[in-house]
């Protein structure tokens, strides 16, 4: 298990993005094999066409994640940090 208070990564990835499913099940695993617990929005879920439904709306991965990885350009970048600042900075004790 990682030793940073960063335990969750939440992908926020641009819609319709094709290339999604190549890149983000890597990801996942890379994630994974370090002990990060990975979440990702719909947006992500739809791309990897895998019939998984796990993705979440955008507002609750949010709240679920310590980071958020972004997965697009600016307007991707933009997107997660609108969503993002109400949230606030997380304390570092939790």
């Amino acid at each position: 298990m990682p030793s940073s208070p960063i335990l969750t990564v939440g992908i926020f990835s641009r819609p319709r993005r094709a290339d999604l499913a190549d890149v983000v099940p890597a990801l996942l695993e890379w994630l994974s094999t370090r002990g990060y617990r990975a979440l990702y929005d719909t947006e992500t879920a739809d791309a990897l066409n895998d019939g998984n439904p796990d993705g979440l709306g955008r507002a609750q991965l949010v709240a679920d994640s310590d980071l958020l990885l972004v997965l697009g350009g600016d307007g991707t970048l933009l997107a997660a940090a609108r969503e993002a600042a109400p949230r606030g900075p997380k304390p570092a004790n939790g």
